[in-house]
């Protein structure tokens, strides 16, 4: 990677909401690719008004000026806010590249603007020193905002989701055992008020069906979860650590399989799965591929999941980096299959820290979109 004579700058703007914490990424990546020289942020705008002021169906979205390109990150779970096909496709018009990070071609293939589109990769939340995504929070904020937002993040980026310790310790182990942690997903707010809340341009009966349709997605997910874990904890015993996070839902479906909190302690989570770990995980909101996915690729694990419903580009895919279960029979005959061929782990595991390292380290994965968007430059 050379070092740029004349550093392009760039202009960020970015919905500021504290909960919206799946942009940290992209800010994070461009960080970072400022630190090397490799571009200049000019000026960095929170702005609020993404979906309100009609330029895109939601508030996930980090855009981005460069080199007379604007650009636009979309860091949404799926499609569950594109509801108007033409609507999406014009406000399409105002850009020039839209890297989805949940995208599915088929869903753009009658639009006009559908080369504009492109898939961005893997998400999670993490950071860096400096990430503008923080720093914002801190600035022109009232003491309650400060405040709220303090206890919303317990101080995240600082130390807790730097990015760096997520990354592979790259050690190999003679032996494995299985990991299966996870929550459970409560819809008893989603109604139809809620949607049509969100989406004003709904009519009552659109908004009842969309709402039936999460809390039926969500209900399955939950109820899926508990299955996967009571019928794997029967079948591993002791080779498996498997449960759920500690929630009103939890305690209320299954509270036999909520694991210690020292568990899910974040330090203590990010240290057990650099050991000799195989890491089981499921589809995410809306079938998006969970931050759990990309944190075990980042840890280089071996890893067994659910089919992926949206596209990871630049070669990633099903053998190679992960092995799939469509049901629980399956899920437990590829666990076994890897508990019995620590080669096949190592070298899913030399696959994954591979790929982390050139696709999705944020400086990377930003990286790859800007070689798309200007490859004159980059």
């Amino acid at each position: 990677m050379s070092i740029l004579k004349n550093i392009p700058e760039c202009i960020i703007k970015f919905n500021d909401a504290p909960g919206n914490t799946h942009i940290s990424q992209i800010l994070a990546g461009y960080k970072l690719l400022e630190n090397k020289n490799l571009l200049k942020i000019k000026n960095v705008m929170p702005y609020a008004g993404f979906r309100t002021d009609g330029n895109y169906e939601h508030n996930s979205i980090v855009e981005v000026k460069i080199c007379d390109k604007k650009i636009a990150y979309d860091m949404a779970d799926g499609y569950q806010s594109i509801h108007r096909k033409e609507r999406f496709d014009a406000q399409l018009e105002s850009l020039d590249f839209y890297f989805k990070r949940s995208y599915d071609e088929d869903f753009h293939l009658q639009m006009q603007n559908r080369d504009k589109v492109n898939p961005l990769g893997l998400n999670y939340l993490c950071s860096c020193e400096g990430n503008p995504y923080d720093r914002f929070y801190f600035k022109d904020r009232s003491l309650g905002e400060l405040k709220k937002f303090l206890l919303h993040t317990k101080n995240k980026s600082a130390n807790k989701y730097d990015y760096r310790i997520f990354e592979s310790n790259s050690i190999r182990y003679d032996e494995y055992n299985l990991l299966f942690l996870t929550r459970l997903w409560d819809s008893s707010q989603i109604s139809t008020e809620s949607i049509l809340k969100t989406y004003p341009y709904f009519s009552v009966e659109e908004a009842k069906e969309e709402a039936e349709k999460w809390k039926s997605s969500l209900d399955s997910a939950t109820q899926n979860r508990i299955l996967y874990i009571r019928e794997l904890k029967n079948y591993f015993g002791d080779k498996i650590i498997a449960g759920v996070s500690d929630d009103n839902l939890s305690r209320k479906l299954c509270p036999e399989f909520i694991v210690d909190p020292a568990i899910t302690d974040r330090n203590n989570y990010l240290s057990m799965i650099k050991k000799n770990y195989i890491c089981i995980t499921s589809e995410g909101l809306h079938h998006s591929i969970g931050w759990k996915f990309a944190e075990y690729v980042a840890a280089g694990k071996a890893i067994v999941t659910e089919p992926l419903f949206y596209e990871v580009p630049y070669g990633f895919c099903e053998d190679k980096n992960y092995l799939t279960y469509t049901d629980i029979h399956s899920c437990i005959s590829n666990c076994e299959g890897l508990l019995g061929d620590t080669d096949a782990v190592h070298a899913m595991e030399f696959e994954n820290k591979a790929y982390y390292e050139s696709h999705v380290r944020p400086d990377m994965l930003v990286l790859d979109s800007l070689k798309i968007a200007l490859p004159e430059i980059f």
